[in-house]
């Protein structure tokens, strides 16, 4: 608890220490250069997320800079970094570093055509964010990820929007016994839109998704004996149908269903389990819904295929409902909240029934504005997994965490 009172401590000396810093004040001329720095204190009762609940406390300092350079609505230029220091207060062994670099390009043409490039970098070895569920919850997993995206679009008479867009993926482990899991993503986009409404569209898109796994290629490269004959390599095909709405608009973001197959290279994986190469429905949904204004609603809905980590299944069907609340509060406070559903739908083949898994989380956080750039927070999350399968009981867990934080941005 003494690392709380510090937290305490620090944010009455940063209040106090001077009026004369304020928000957003390092401009020159079109150039927007802002700096900043965050502290968060976390009790977590579950750090391993496994059945055996063992607790740490867990501090987290993450300095950073953002520049973002625009003019009129022409052409924009943004790229930032930071640095996430992670330290446990009793299981320093799991203590690690986190790198993330981003930058973005942005020119829109008063003839209507526009183009955008992106580009984000992240080294970490955090042990909560691993993709497909891989080592969840074991720390010192060393990994890095890069991520382009290219787009070019048109704009004709404010009514027709047509873009194409290109997006690669590359992801590294450090450690060999990993490293069949390092993969190379090229992802192409096409997608027409007509503004039937001044502030909605409706679209249709196609997406082709071409997955490769460079470390199952011979026996050699993997501890897991996958080859090119058994590699989860595939291409990824979706098309949708959906809703835009602006960000103007009572309703912004956007909506779309559709059906989504896996083309795999091999009929098999490495333990003779078939690739589900079936139609499924496909759903993605990013809504923000202003109530008033002091209440937003967020939904946010997926629906998608994914390869399994897992030696006795080939793939899994994700399905993820989210809801939350954002409202303002008096005394420069405001309140986020959070309900969230997951389902992992394994295609096992050697179980009766398939194996589901199911996720609940749900979060809430309070924060309170001490001065333009200076923000103090607390926060609570809960989650908890369980399996239909009680052969992976060993992987269901119940994680609480409670939180607090200070957020300084010059």
């Amino acid at each position: 608890m003494r690392y709380f009172a510090g937290v305490v401590c620090i944010a009455c000396i940063l209040s106090l220490a001077t009026t004369a810093w304020t928000k957003n004040n390092l401009n020159f001329g079109n150039l927007q250069i802002m700096p900043g720095i965050s502290y968060e204190a976390e009790w977590n009762d579950n750090i391993y997320l496994d059945p055996d609940e063992t607790d740490d406390y867990i501090h987290t300092v993450t300095p950073g800079i953002a520049l973002d350079y625009s003019k009129q609505r022409h052409y924009e230029f943004n790229m930032g970094y930071e640095a996430a220091i992670v330290r446990y207060q009793d299981y320093t062994d799991n203590n690690y570093e986190e790198h993330r670099a981003n930058a973005g390009f942005k020119y829109f043409n008063p003839s209507g055509w526009y183009i955008s490039l992106e580009d984000q970098f992240l080294d970490t070895e955090d042990p909560y964010s691993t993709d497909n569920n891989y080592e969840l919850g074991t720390p010192r997993i060393e990994r890095w990820t890069n991520t382009g995206k290219a787009r070019l679009g048109y704009e004709f008479a404010d009514k027709i929007d047509a873009h194409m867009q290109y997006r690669n993926y590359f992801k590294r482990y450090d450690k060999s016994d990993d490293q069949w899991r390092d993969r190379n993503d090229h992802t192409y986009e096409g997608r027409l839109m007509y503004r039937f409404w001044p502030k909605t569209s409706v679209f249709a898109m196609y997406r082709l998704q071409d997955i490769n796994y460079p470390e199952q290629q011979d026996k050699s490269d993997n501890s897991k004996g996958i080859d090119s004959d058994t590699s989860q390599n595939n291409i990824y095909h979706q098309i949708f149908t959906g809703l835009y709405f602006t960000p103007a608009a009572k309703i912004s973001g956007e909506f779309k269903i559709g059906m989504g197959k896996k083309d795999f290279e091999n009929n098999k994986n490495w333990n003779g389990i078939s690739y589900n190469e079936d139609w499924e429905l496909n759903l993605e949904a990013n809504l923000d819904y202003e109530y008033s204004e002091k209440t937003r609603f967020t939904l946010q809905l997926l629906r998608s295929n994914y390869e399994s980590v897992e030696d006795e299944a080939s793939s899994y069907i994700r399905t993820e409902a989210n809801v939350g609340l954002n409202q303002k509060l008096p005394f420069k406070l405001s309140l986020q909240c959070n309900l969230g559903y997951i389902l992992e739908d394994y295609e096992t083949q050697l179980t009766d029934p398939d194996r589901d898994d199911d996720t609940y989380v749900a979060d809430a956080n309070l924060q309170y504005k001490l001065r333009d750039w200076l923000t103090a927070g607390m926060g609570y999350s809960y989650e908890a997994l369980g399996s239909s399968d009680d052969y992976y009981s060993d992987q269901e867990y119940v994680n609480n965490r409670v939180m607090f934080n200070l957020e300084a941005t010059y």
